[in-house]
C-alpha cells in the first residue's frame, strides 16, 4: 500500500525513506570520487611541474629558453619591452654585462599564478 503522507512531502519522483539515504550516499561517493580525482589531477600536474623546473638552470639565455618551451626568440623579446601590457612579472628577466637571461623560478611561479590546477608557490 502506498503511504500518501511520503508522497505528499515528497512528491511522486523524490526517493524516501531508506531510498533517499541510498541515494544520498552514492550522491556523496560521487562528490568524493570527484574530489580524490581532482585533486590527484592537481598533483600529478604538480608533480609534472617539479620535474620540468627542476633540471633547468636559474638563469637561461632567451635563445635557450625558446628552444626549451618551444616560445620564439622575438616573442620573449616582446615580453621584455611590453611586459606591463602583456602581464609579465617585472623579476623575469635580468641584465648581466648587457646580456638579457630568463630567471626559470620566476617564469615558474608565473605559470603557476595562471594555471588554477598548479599550487602557487616558488621554486
Amino acid at each position: 500500500m502506498l503511504n500518501t503522507s511520503t508522497l505528499k512531502e515528497n512528491g511522486p519522483n523524490k526517493p524516501s525513506g531508506r531510498k533517499l539515504q541510498n541515494v544520498q550516499k552514492a550522491r556523496s561517493s560521487c562528490l568524493d570520487d570527484e574530489a580524490a580525482h581532482s585533486v590527484l589531477r592537481a598533483d600529478a600536474v604538480d608533480a609534472t611541474m617539479d620535474k620540468l623546473f627542476d633540471t633547468l638552470p636559474k638563469l637561461m639565455r632567451p635563445e635557450q629558453f625558446a628552444e626549451h618551451f618551444g616560445y620564439s626568440v622575438a616573442t620573449i623579446y616582446d615580453w621584455r619591452y611590453r611586459g606591463v601590457i602583456r602581464g609579465v612579472p617585472s623579476g623575469l628577466f635580468l641584465t648581466l654585462n648587457r646580456r638579457l637571461y630568463i630567471r626559470t623560478d620566476i617564469f615558474w611561479t608565473w605559470v603557476a599564478s595562471q594555471n588554477p590546477d598548479v599550487e602557487s608557490g616558488t621554486k
